[in-house]
């Protein structure tokens, strides 16, 4: 009699602790399918607007470019007016500036 409840007690304790251990591997599982899911997504974000920063270049070079709602956009401005700085000398990165003691 009291083997058999011992018996019952550890495999009590041992479904508890395999229904434990497989419910922590599928939610680790989970988390890092969705971490995986994010990060290729962000990565998918950045390609994108370095692919559609080279592209507006290409076609700010060319002259022309194409909208993906099938508008085109002609720059007729010469390379030097469009590449010139749309700021004041005073303005930006590199400003002089006097250092007080």
């Amino acid at each position: 009699m009291l083997k058999s409840f011992f018996t019952f007690l550890i495999v009590i304790v041992l479904t508890v602790i395999c229904t434990t251990v497989i419910l922590v591997a599928r939610i680790f599982y989970r988390l890092h399918r969705h971490a995986k899911q994010f990060f290729r997504q962000a990565g998918d974000a950045m390609n994108g607007q370095r692919n559609t920063s080279q592209r507006t270049q290409q076609h700010n070079s060319q002259g022309s470019s194409s909208m993906s709602d099938g508008e085109t956009i002609i720059d007729q401005r010469d390379p030097e007016t469009a590449n010139r700085k749309i700021f004041e000398r005073g303005e930006g990165e590199y400003v002089d500036f006097k250092e007080e003691e």
